[in-house]
């Protein structure tokens, strides 16, 4: 809601897509312009230098990356009576690792540099939504990072390159009728409070013809001891780590005492 106030935001939230229209929409607005902010919630301008925060606070780590998980055609189990119908030949199962599509698809082009969204790439990490697990790998690609250059090497708003990206994915077709899942996965840093979170926005698309969107957030404190209270916090596990250690040595050197004691008595 907060990413929805500001102008350049214009579009449905996440929550109300209901269709891949309308989750082009998302990404090509709030999605896109949350991940690359161009004015501030008063409507004023950011620089360039201002690019890689959001909300004005939190900085976005790594690369903004999209990717989906397809399924082959003709793989719904069809009754013995309605085999051979021409109508379905090219019947979509829901997604499953067993007939998941690895196939290249698309315009099969090797110059611009969203052609790698059409290739399957089995280095991507799996994910979950709301209707089902989906296994590592997939047809996915990273948008530009927060610092972006044009052709002369001088500094350009990245959200300018990704806009472009994403407009040239949509029309051809990089969402088809066998994708059955699209997630848009980003992490980011929050000073203030010292933690890390990966916000992953997973839209699943079963073969009933409805769309089920689903936001996953995950944080962690990965930088442990960075304020006093941090280091005092380490002293005492060290100190409840060293009375781990010595507790059993110390009580087996104070019962043979005892028993040594009861021997001369």
């Amino acid at each position: 809601d907060l990413f929805n106030t500001n102008s350049s935001f214009a579009g449905p939230r996440f929550v109300d897509v209901v269709s891949v229209s309308d989750y082009w929409k998302w990404v090509k607005g709030p999605m896109l312009h949350a991940a690359y902010m161009t004015d501030w919630y008063r409507g004023d301008p950011w620089t360039v230098g201002d690019q890689g925060l959001i909300a004005g606070h939190n900085i976005i780590v790594g690369s903004i990356n999209l990717r989906q998980k397809r399924v082959r055609r003709a793989t719904c189990v069809i009754p013995p009576k309605f085999k051979g119908a021409q109508d379905l030949e090219d019947c979509i199962a829901d997604y499953h690792e067993s007939v998941e599509d690895k196939e290249a698809y698309g315009p099969f082009y090797t110059e611009p540099e969203w052609a790698s969204a059409f290739v399957f790439t089995k280095t991507w990490p799996p994910f979950f939504g709301e209707l089902r697990a989906y296994s590592s790998g997939g047809f996915g690609i990273d948008l530009p990072a927060s610092t972006c250059v044009d052709a002369s090497k001088a500094s350009t708003p990245c959200v300018k390159k990704a806009a472009g990206m994403l407009y040239d994915m949509e029309m051809t077709g990089w969402i088809d009728h066998r994708t059955r899942a699209v997630m848009a996965e980003l992490t980011v840093y929050n000073p203030p409070l010292n933690r890390f979170a990966l916000i992953q926005a997973v839209l699943e698309l079963p073969s009933s013809g409805s769309v089920a969107p689903y936001v996953n957030v995950r944080t962690a404190k990965l930088i442990r001891y960075a304020t006093t209270g941090d280091f005092a916090i380490l002293g005492l596990e060290l100190a409840l780590l060293l009375l781990v250690l010595f507790d059993q040595p110390l009580g087996e050197v104070a019962e043979i005492g005892r028993a040594s004691c009861r021997e001369r008595v």
